[in-house]
């Protein structure tokens, strides 16, 4: 009874924490005293998951140190696009509707509610914009910006800008 219940209990837990080896009935007759090997989910790994699942895909060795140097406060010329007028209304990622003409912006790993000063050093306009959104899904690009901060920068006719970003905080 006791190698019965033993086996049961060996097979729940193996099906609880994806075991990695689990002894058959036929080499417990032969041994002794058997052993299961439980592998188990470190709870760093879950915790990566969780944060960085949506971005992992995009960020390369050479965008890390770039997402390191961003908390720093230092300004960094960044390659930046907007949305276009049809995702008025829509819901971003934050849970927000994205309005075209706040001053709102989508950056794919930084926390929502970052603020961000942008500093368009072809015409010297500059403005604050809030992270509400991820993407883009370009390695070229590191901001979308809404249609009014787009305006606001002057570079609506271009579409794409080179633009002085500096890491406010919350």
């Amino acid at each position: 009874m006791k190698k019965i219940l033993l086996y049961f209990l060996t097979t729940l837990l193996s099906s609880l924490y994806a075991t990695e080896s689990i002894s058959c009935p036929q080499q417990r007759k032969n041994k002794a005293k058997t052993t299961t090997t439980v592998k188990r989910k470190s709870s760093a790994t879950k915790a990566h998951r969780q944060v960085n699942s949506y971005a992992a895909k995009y960020i390369t060795e050479a965008d890390s140190t770039y997402l390191d140097a961003l908390h720093t406060g230092d300004t960094h010329l960044v390659w930046c696009t907007y949305y276009g007028k049809s995702t008025h209304g829509r819901r971003t990622a934050s849970g927000e509707r994205h309005d075209k003409n706040e001053y709102v912006c989508a950056h794919l790993t930084l926390p929502f509610g970052t603020r961000i000063k942008l500093r368009n050093p072809k015409n010297g306009k500059e403005i604050i914009v809030k992270v509400n959104d991820r993407g883009p899904h370009s390695k070229k690009y590191k901001l979308d910006l809404s249609y009014g901060a787009a305006r606001e920068l002057d570079f609506l006719r271009a579409g794409i800008a080179q633009l002085e970003m500096t890491v406010l905080g919350k």
